[in-house]
């Protein structure tokens, strides 16, 4: 009776362990989340068609040529979306939201509207100034700026942490340079996104910085106006007149048939 007894309790704590075991639950490795910003840009990022396909055969034909050839990005800005794209030849790396001109697209002296066209970076000014420093005539005052969140339209229009100043290398945009457009930092940033700027291009300043530290000069930098929808309209102008014409054409061979 004592052996029968003992085995009974060996079963029972064997049961019991096994028991244990299965109910342990399973340790998986979950892989690591993405932050939501960052998934955010991704779900959003949705370039206009135009703004990479006109560009990629300008830019692939000039990186045959110095001083392009050992630069391995470029930018791409689409004004359309008021967005920077800094690509390489294969894809994009990374967006940028942005601030174009309130005055439109155009290379008239003085008119204050962004150029059009390919240009490049002929100097980067304000390595390692402070962020959200105040420059005048590419040099700093000594004066941090006051960013607004806000969408606020200041009179002041600062130019801010780091200066990348363009250079067109078209024919119809080769007075660029002489007109100051730069892609810069502002303190407006309340406005990014939206065309707000007297003709340079603005950004964000910790991502001015960012951009700053990672092309050289030379850079290639292709500005891509929206499509244009004039001939969309005609065409809709035109298709309207056609079939008012047939709603003429049907009135007057009702009246004739009476």
């Amino acid at each position: 009776m004592k052996i029968i007894f003992h085995l009974f309790i060996l079963l029972l704590i064997s049961s019991s362990v096994s028991s244990e075991e299965k109910e342990e639950p399973l340790k998986i490795k979950l892989p690591p989340q993405k932050e939501k910003s960052e998934i955010v840009k991704i779900a959003n990022f949705k370039p206009s068609p135009k703004a990479l396909s006109s560009s990629k055969i300008k830019i692939n034909k000039l990186r045959q040529t110095e001083p392009f050839k050992n630069i391995f990005f470029h930018i791409v800005i689409d004004i359309e979306k008021q967005k920077l794209y800094l690509c390489n030849p294969n894809k994009i790396v990374k967006t940028y939201d942005i601030s174009s001109s309130k005055f439109g697209l155009g290379e008239s002296a003085n008119s204050y509207k962004t150029p059009r066209g390919t240009h490049k970076i002929s100097e980067k000014i304000g390595e390692d100034g402070p962020l959200n420093g105040i420059y005048k005539d590419r040099k700093f005052t000594g004066r941090i700026a006051t960013v607004l969140k806000e969408k606020i339209d200041s009179p002041k229009d600062y130019i801010t942490s780091r200066i990348l100043w363009l250079d067109g290398i078209e024919n119809k945009n080769k007075n660029t340079k002489e007109r100051y457009i730069y892609i810069h930092g502002t303190y407006e940033e309340g406005l990014i996104g939206t065309k707000a700027s007297h003709g340079c291009i603005r950004m964000k300043n910790k991502e001015v910085i960012e951009l700053f530290d990672f092309i050289p000069k030379n850079t290639l930098v292709e500005i891509v106006e929206p499509p244009n929808s004039s001939s969309v309209k005609s065409k809709i102008k035109k298709v309207e007149n056609n079939v008012k014409n047939i709603e003429n054409l049907n009135s007057l061979n009702k009246t004739s048939s009476k």
